[in-house]
């Protein structure tokens, strides 16, 4: 009897020791998602920012050179209508 009180006590042991390492292991990887999900979020956000910086550097260049464009247009338009205007007094 006392060996097979003994077998069970180890049992038991050795049950309780396998259910407090998984429960250990159950809350390390329930941490561990929290901070992948947290730092997913954040790399998220800091895509967003540098998508938008981005967009708002592309959107500037592409207003300077619109604006190089016009300038260079109305100077050209000038010089037309100053060629008109020779080539009419004729």
């Amino acid at each position: 009897m006392r060996v097979c009180k003994k077998v069970m006590i180890g049992t038991a042991a050795a049950i309780a020791s396998a259910f407090a390492v998984n429960a250990g292991t159950k809350a390390v990887d329930k941490l561990r998602r929290k901070w992948f999900a947290n730092g997913f979020e954040a790399g998220r956000l800091v895509e967003r920012v540098t998508t938008a910086a981005d967009t708002a550097h592309k959107q500037a260049v592409i207003k300077q050179k619109y604006d190089k464009l016009c300038k260079e247009y109305d100077e050209l338009q000038s010089e037309y209508n100053e060629m008109l205007d020779y080539y009419n007094e004729d």
